[in-house]
């Protein structure tokens, strides 16, 4: 509920609301009911609406923008439509009764499954217990909930009578076949090997093509329909997928690797301080939660540098990696375990082609906060700490700032509620240009903290390598402060 003081992240709006509300006598409130990141994810929230309109009542509130897509296609556009223009001329009707008016005038003799189907979503959402926002990821309508959702609408197309109950069946399923086709995988991991399922789906064309039968014109917020292809990736995410699992593991660390899947290295659990840094194993395909190698262009959706490695060298406390990257450069990996508890990522770039390539990529690892709890960044230059996150205000969920790593000669990230969980990176070898600092921490599987190390983009002569050194540490509180 809006108004529930256990709410993280409705607290601060309510009171925000409040305090508007002993200052003006009439407000207008512009609030988002759909989801912008792609109009055919699924949004079970119809049952917030009641305790939102009731809150927004009881505070002054004249004015309403419920602002929804703005494709008739969208998921459940037509009952979002009509139930908002219901609550906004009388904020006291019943939401449910509502619904129901609509859903069985509008879906007739398939009703019955279209309120069985709304009721298992907001089911599953409050299991998850987490928070939809306007730009969810979706990731909690995973392969389980699928299976569950097709079974359902298989029965619903086994009453359908009338060929317009049909489109208008249709039209809801297409977000439960986008669920199918772009949900995380199922993760299974059994002695060295970890593998990816995913349902039964429509390929990435058959679903476009259905979409357009359909009369969908937008699916991403303010783009045309083909940015939708690039949004998923443009190639139907693999329905199986499985890699080794490389385990690193000493006194004092255990490192996970997968060389199959972008060489990610999916987990590092510090011995010592009994702590998860890394939740790859558990996240991967959810979202955050790894570590990999990123091209690193301005204004260009970031991704792997390569969708499998090879395996060129192991031993219980090291690793070597292959990577050959799109403009024809290699990269070696080494991630290795130090004797005196390091972690020591070595990224060596060869340039085995008869022309200049500048290398374009980055160290990309996704840290875990270790819960909802804002980290801090330091940065040491010339022997003094410098606090380079002192001015956000506690409650920002997510946030992001590129700096020149001129004079930079170490820099931390300190995790946790008491923020007594800190890794110190410092850097070798060739020189970096950049370092990125990004956090979030608004939803479950985006508690994720960034050391991003973007080396100097300059152009590697054939025949030519060039070798960076990363080292990162587990220290005990902020050596500022010591």
């Amino acid at each position: 509920d809006l108004d529930d003081p256990d709410s993280k992240a409705n607290r601060l709006f309510f009171e925000d609301i409040q305090a508007w509300a002993e200052m003006a006598d009439h407000l207008n409130i512009w609030t988002y009911t759909t989801n912008f990141r792609n109009f055919q994810s699924v949004v079970p929230n119809f049952h917030v609406w009641q305790n939102h309109f009731q809150v927004y009542a009881d505070h002054n509130v004249h004015g309403m923008f419920p602002q929804g897509s703005y494709d008739s296609g969208a998921e459940f556009a037509q009952l979002r439509a009509y139930l908002f223009n219901k609550l906004m001329w009388d904020h006291t009707a019943d939401a449910e009764a509502v619904m129901d008016e609509f859903i069985d005038l509008y879906y007739q003799e398939v009703a019955p499954f279209i309120r069985e189907y709304i009721a298992m979503i907001t089911e599953r959402i409050r299991q998850e217990d987490t928070m939809i926002g306007c730009f969810d990821s979706g990731v909690w309508f995973d392969y389980e909930t699928v299976e569950k959702a097709e079974a359902l609408f298989r029965r619903a197309y086994e009453a359908v009578e009338s060929d317009d109950v049909r489109f208008r069946l249709d039209r809801v399923y297409a977000t439960v076949q986008y669920a199918a086709l772009a949900c995380p995988p199922r993760v299974t991991i059994a002695d060295d090997r970890i593998t990816l399922e995913r349902p039964p789906s429509l390929s990435l064309e058959e679903y476009a093509e259905n979409l357009k039968r359909l009369g969908v014109q937008r699916i991403v917020d303010f783009f045309p329909f083909d940015e939708f292809y690039e949004q998923i990736g443009n190639e139907t995410p693999p329905r199986f997928k499985e890699s080794s699992l490389l385990r690193l593991e000493d006194a004092r660390n255990e490192v996970w690797i997968a060389p199959e899947l972008e060489g990610s290295i999916l987990r590092w659990r510090h011995k010592d301080r009994d702590v998860e840094l890394l939740r790859g194993y558990e996240t991967y395909g959810l979202d955050a939660g790894h570590w990999q190698e990123w091209v690193s262009t301005p204004g260009v959706l970031e991704s792997a540098i390569a969708n499998a490695y090879e395996v060129v060298e192991t031993s219980d406390v090291s690793a070597t990696l292959r990577a050959k990257m799109q403009d024809g450069l290699l990269l070696d990996k080494t991630v290795t375990l130090m004797p005196n508890g390091t972690l020591t990522v070595s990224l060596s770039v060869f340039n085995p082609t008869r022309t200049a390539r500048t290398p374009n990529f980055k160290y990309h690892p996704e840290f875990y906060t270790q819960g909802d709890h804002q980290p801090a960044y330091w940065a040491q230059k010339d022997g003094e700490w410098t606090a380079l996150t002192a001015e956000l205000r506690p409650e920002v969920p997510a946030w992001g700032r590129l700096e020149s790593a001129k004079g930079i000669e170490r820099w931390l990230v300190a995790l946790g509620e008491k923020q007594d969980v800190v890794i110190l990176n410092d850097f070798e070898g060739d020189p970096i240009g950049q370092i990125l600092m990004f956090f979030n921490i608004g939803e479950p599987y985006r508690q994720q903290a960034n050391l991003e190390i973007i080396p100097e983009h300059t152009p590697l002569a054939p025949g030519e390598r060039r070798t960076y050194v990363s080292n990162y540490r587990v220290i005990d509180g902020l050596p500022v402060l010591r």
